[in-house]
């Protein structure tokens, strides 16, 4: 199976564009037909924000759902996840070790071997 890499590379931009709220633009050479599909001048558009009550930094995905109730042939554009990061951990503070004194059995053989 012969794997094209543009096809590849437009696979991975398209998803990174979907899982953002953008729009991908294939590769093309005609400018009438990119240009409003790069830059798309809606007539209105709204902003919403929120936040998670039950936030947890745990290192994790989370899948994101935007539904229109009462307008369900309206176009959302919008993010279909986040990445909730994980809480820094803080580093152990580093603990000097004293070197014992050695113990008698070990200071008498040093001494035999010495010797």
């Amino acid at each position: 199976m012969v794997v094209d890499r543009a096809s590849v590379a437009a696979d991975a931009l398209m998803d990174l564009a979907a899982g953002t709220g953008g729009n991908f633009v294939p590769n093309t050479y005609d400018p009438e037909y990119a240009f409003p599909m790069a830059v798309p001048l809606p007539r209105s558009h709204y902003v919403l924000t929120f936040y998670v009550s039950s936030y947890r930094a745990n290192g994790s995905f989370h899948r994101l759902q935007v539904e229109l109730l009462r307008h369900p042939g309206l176009m959302v554009q919008a993010q279909d996840s986040y990445f909730a990061p994980a809480e820094p951990r803080t580093p152990r503070p580093a603990v000097r070790r004293e070197r014992a004194a050695p113990s008698r059995q070990v200071r008498r053989a040093r001494r035999r071997a010495a010797a």
